[in-house]
C-alpha cells in the first residue's frame, strides 16, 4: 500500500452511549490539534451505529465483546475506509479506552486468525496503521476472588443478623432464610469460576468475557507477530499512560503525538523518511577510472545516493529481524566510495562484490532516530535503449515518506535533449502465499520484472519538474513493499548521434536496486 495523496482516519471506539457523549468532543479536539500534520480525520464509533436489529439480552450479557467486534468489522468494511481501488485505502488508527480495548484487540485478532489467510483479512490488516490503548481495563481474577470473598462475608453477616432479629418468627423462617443466604453465597462463589476460560467452555458459554485470554493472544500473535509467520501479523500498538479520555488540550495533544509518530513494532523497521537521488550524466568512456575501463566501456555515469532516516520511535533493538539492508545492483559497474563500516554483509556477498563490482550490500542494525546512507557511482546504468531503474521496497519496514529525485541537468548542459520525460510507476504488492505456516511475499524477488510484471503495468505516479532537467516524486504510507520504477530517454546532440556506445554499455539493461 502506498499513495501520493495520503488519508488517515482515527477511529475512537466507544463502549457505551454514555462514553460516546464525551468521546465525541474529544475526537473533534484531536482532529483540530493535528490538522497541520496532514490529512487526518477523527471519527467516533458507537457500537449501536447502523444496528440492523437490537441485540438480545443474551448477547448483551454473555457476548458483549463479540457483538461489538462484528459491528466494528462491518463499520470498517465500507466507505470511507474501503475504496474502489484497494491500494488506495486510507490508513486507520484505532483508539480504545477501558473495556473497548478488548473489542479492538479481538477485532485485530480476527484479522490474523490462522484460518483467515484470505483476501479480505489481508486487506483489512494492511490498512491498520496502529492501535492505541488508553487506560485499558484488564480483568483480574484476583480481584474477582477478592470481591467474591467480600460478598460471602457480607452475605453470612447479613444472614446472622437477620436470624438474630427474627428469632421469634415462624418456625419455617429459619430454614428459608438459610436457603436464601446459601444460594446468594453460592452465586458469589461461582463468579470467579464463570470468569475462567475452561469452565466457560465446559458450560457452553461464550468465551469473549475472558479478557485475559484476549490479552494473551494479542501479545502472542500481534505484539510478537511476524510478517513471515502465518497466523500472526505485526500491527504496532502502544499504551498511553492517561487516567481517562476527558476532552482536554493535554489529552488531545498526547493522543495526537501518538498518532502522528507511531510507536514502532519490534519486528518491523519504522522509517520516517527515505530519499533516493540519481544524478545522471554522459561521459567519454575513456574518462572512466582504469579499474572500470577494464570491466567494459561505458558512456554514462550516475551518482546515486540513498539515505534512510529511522523514526525516533523505531523499536527494533530487541528483534529477530535480519539486519537492515541497503542493496544496490546494476548490470553495468559499481563504485562505492567510501564503503560504509561496519558492514554486516555475508561472506558470499562480499566475495561477489570483490569479483564482479555489480552488486553491493550494506547491512546494519539501525539505532533509533539515526540516519544511514549509501553512495554509489554507477557506470553504464542508463544505456541507450533501456534508460530505466527499479527498486523493491522492503516488506519488513513501514515507510512514512519515500522521495525520489532524478537529475538530468548534466545531459542538458552537454547539449543533449530529454526526448522522453521521466515516467514513474508503482507496482503494488501481491498477496503473500502460505506454505507450512511460512508466509512469503512474491514481490521480494527481483525476477518479478523478468516474468512479465513490467513497469508500465503499474500505477502511474505524478512527477514534479522542479526546473528543466530536475524531476521529483514522493509517495507516502508504504507498509507492505511493492516495486518502484521509472524510465526516461535522452537524445544525443547531432554530432554524437551516429556514434555507438561501448559494447558493454549496449548490453546492459539499466539500474536495479533492491
Amino acid at each position: 500500500m502506498a499513495t501520493q495523496h495520503p488519508e488517515h482516519y482515527i477511529v475512537i471506539v466507544s463502549w457505551s452511549g454514555r462514553e460516546s457523549r464525551f468521546l465525541n468532543s474529544l475526537s473533534k479536539l484531536v482532529e483540530q490539534r493535528i490538522a497541520a500534520a496532514g490529512q487526518y480525520r477523527c471519527l467516533l464509533w458507537d457500537w449501536g451505529i447502523d444496528a440492523d436489529r437490537r441485540p438480545s439480552w443474551k448477547q448483551r450479557l454473555f457476548a458483549p465483546i463479540d457483538l461489538r467486534v462484528r459491528r466494528l468489522r462491518g463499520y470498517l468494511r465500507r466507505e470511507p475506509f474501503y475504496k474502489d481501488d484497494e491500494h488506495s485505502d486510507p490508513e486507520i488508527t484505532l483508539i480504545a479506552h477501558g473495556r473497548s480495548c478488548s473489542v479492538v484487540k479481538a477485532y485485530l485478532l480476527d484479522l490474523v486468525d490462522p484460518a483467515g489467510e484470505n483476501h479480505d483479512d489481508w486487506r483489512g490488516r494492511r490498512r491498520v496503521r496502529q492501535a492505541i490503548f488508553v487506560a485499558p481495563l484488564r480483568a483480574r481474577r484476583i480481584r474477582a476472588v477478592l470481591w467474591t470473598g467480600i460478598g460471602m462475608l457480607v452475605a453470612a453477616a447479613a444472614l446472622y443478623v437477620w436470624g438474630k432479629l427474627h428469632s421469634d418468627a415462624s418456625p419455617l423462617f429459619d430454614p428459608l432464610a438459610y436457603v436464601i443466604g446459601g444460594v446468594g453465597t453460592l452465586i458469589f462463589a461461582l463468579l470467579p469460576l464463570l470468569a475462567d476460560e475452561q469452565m466457560r467452555s465446559l458450560l457452553g458459554l461464550p468465551k469473549n468475557l475472558d479478557t485475559d485470554r484476549i490479552d494473551l493472544r494479542f501479545e502472542e500473535l500481534i505484539v510478537n507477530g511476524s510478517k513471515s509467520l502465518a497466523g500472526t501479523w505485526p500491527i504496532p500498538s502502544q499504551v498511553l499512560k492517561l487516567d481517562s479520555l476527558v476532552p482536554s488540550v493535554d489529552v488531545a495533544d498526547s493522543i495526537g503525538d501518538a498518532v502522528v509518530t507511531p510507536q514502532g513494532h519490534k519486528n518491523v523497521y519504522e522509517v520516517a523518511r527515505q530519499t533516493v537521488q540519481f544524478e545522471a550524466a554522459p561521459i567519454d568512456p575513456r574518462e572512466a577510472p582504469p579499474d572500470v575501463q577494464r570491466r567494459g566501456s561505458f558512456d554514462n555515469r550516475t551518482l546515486r545516493t540513498l539515505t534512510v532516516w529511522f523514526s525516533e520511535r523505531n523499536n527494533t533493538e530487541d528483534t529477530n529481524l535480519p539486519p537492515f539492508d541497503l542493496p544496490y545492483r546494476t548490470q553495468g559497474c559499481l563504485e562505492i566510495n567510501p564503503e560504509p563500516t561496519p558492514n554486516l554483509w555475508t561472506g558470499p556477498e562480499q566475495g561477489d562484490w570483490l569479483a564482479n563490482r555489480k552488486q553491493f550490500h550494506y547491512r546494519f542494525r539501525p539505532a533509533t532516530g539515526n540516519n544511514y546512507a549509501l553512495k554509489a557511482t554507477v557506470y553504464g546504468g542508463f544505456n541507450q535503449g533501456d534508460r530505466s531503474a527499479h527498486s523493491h521496497i522492503r516488506v519488513d519496514c513501514y515507510i512514512r515518506e519515500l522521495q525520489y529525485t532524478l537529475d538530468l541537468r548534466q545531459y542538458l548542459s552537454a547539449h543533449w535533449t530529454i526526448s522522453r520525460p521521466p515516467e514513474v510507476y508503482y507496482i503494488p504488492p501481491r498477496p503473500p502465499t502460505v506454505f507450512n505456516k511460512d508466509r512469503s511475499f512474491p514481490d521480494e524477488d527481483c525476477e518479478c520484472l523478468i516474468i512479465g510484471r513490467k513497469l508500465e503495468t503499474g500505477r502511474r505516479l505524478e512527477v514534479t519538474t522542479l526546473e528543466p532537467g530536475l524531476f521529483q516524486w514522493t509517495i507516502y504510507s508504504i507498509r507492505n513493499g511493492g516495486t518502484m520504477g521509472f524510465l526516461f530517454d535522452v537524445s544525443a546532440p547531432a554530432g554524437l548521434k551516429d556514434q555507438k556506445p561501448g559494447a558493454s554499455a549496449a548490453g546492459a539493461s539499466g539500474l536495479a536496486a533492491q
